[in-house]
């Protein structure tokens, strides 16, 4: 290489489908200098084989776009889509020349890296769940009945109809249990198999997971200490309110109820406690859960009759793992249809209850 040219360095923004070379300084003729590093913004366009200058940044040489008066020396933005390969340049000039050669010269490598990437996934597959010998569930034990600690063991309603999948992929089941708000990262970075832990199925999350056939119906309920003054949602307004953090509760109260200062906890056990010692007003939890914390509360606690929403309950599985998704779907479905799923959510109620 010429002791005067440098490398393209290329940056690669796989999640807006484009490159970036953020170091170009290019062979200019002789007696000219571009001033400055240029930095030009690439689409790799995968139908038509070839790249798309989008955006770039430059100092300012006569024949790459005018300069209006208001911009500084030091760099001019084109507005996106503007140009296109090659660039354009002053006659006899050559530089655009050397831009084609390199865009060529990059396409073969930019275009393997991106198919790749499209082929790339972060889950594995069911000959892979198989092989390994185990189906991984990730869960949040703090969801009583879907999912809680019993004798230092995750047990629950999703544990056993987890445990039911598992079953019919002739493998064992393995539970990894952390906070709630990390399930959907960790599924979608491959440390686990399925998400089972009594979770909403809402849009926001499906953007990023595919989530199974319904298997519990479900909603929020609000709880407040016996012989409260609140009796609607709309009375909430302006109260202590406790929810579990990073879950549909925690959604409604922070943009449904006006002026409420929202307590977040890790579990539903707590967001019950903070109404029976006097920290929280109410507390929004679904409704088996908060059937379960009023229950348990010795009288102390109870429930407006009316769900502030409706919602639906499934599992979920990594984005486009469509060969394990269909077999969770068959099992929940066969489950629901069956009463077992309905029968699994009484034990486990009946069980805490006995525990407390």
């Amino acid at each position: 290489m010429h002791k005067k040219e440098k490398q393209i360095w290329l940056r690669p923004n796989l999640s807006a489908e484009r490159i970036q070379i953020v170091e170009a300084p290019v062979p200019m003729p002789k007696g000219r200098r571009l001033g400055g590093v240029v930095q030009i913004w690439l689409r790799p366009n995968l139908s038509a084989k070839r790249i798309q200058i989008v955006e770039r940044m430059f100092c300012g040489v006569k024949g790459f776009a005018r300069r209006p008066a208001e911009h500084s020396r030091r760099g001019i933005a084109s507005p996106r889509g503007q140009y296109e390969a090659p660039v354009p340049m002053p006659k006899g000039k050559g530089l655009g020349g050397v831009v084609q050669r390199c865009a060529l010269l990059l396409l073969c490598g930019v275009m393997a890296l991106l198919s790749l990437t499209a082929c790339s996934k972060d889950f594995r597959s069911l000959d892979e769940i198989k092989k390994s010998g185990e189906l991984i569930m990730l869960t949040n034990a703090t969801f009583e009945p879907f999912e809680y600690v019993s004798g230092g063991e995750v047990v629950g309603a999703d544990p056993d109809l987890a445990q039911m999948i598992a079953y019919e992929l002739g493998v064992e089941l393995r539970i990894v249990d952390m906070d709630f708000d990390l399930l959907v990262e960790a599924l979608k970075s491959g440390k686990g198999d399925l998400i089972a832990a009594g979770m909403t199925a809402n849009p926001e999350r499906a953007e990023q997971v595919d989530f199974s056939s319904v298997y519990v119906k479900n909603g929020l309920l609000i709880i407040v200490p016996a012989g409260s003054d609140i009796q609607t949602g709309a009375d909430l307004a302006g109260k202590r309110v406790s929810v579990q953090e990073a879950t549909t509760s925690d959604d409604f109260a922070t943009n449904e109820v006006e002026g409420a200062e929202v307590l977040r906890f890790k579990d539903a056990v707590a967001v019950g406690d903070a109404v029976q010692n006097g920290k929280a007003d109410a507390a929004i939890l679904d409704i088996k859960p908060a059937e379960g914390v009023v229950a348990n509360s010795g009288g102390r606690l109870a429930l407006l009759p009316d769900p502030v929403t409706q919602e639906d309950t499934s599992m979920a599985v990594a984005k486009g793992n469509a060969e394990l998704l269909a077999v969770v779907n068959a099992v929940l479905e066969a489950a629901v249809a069956d009463g077992t799923v309905d029968a699994l959510i009484q034990k486990h109620m009946d069980a805490t209850t006995l525990e407390e």
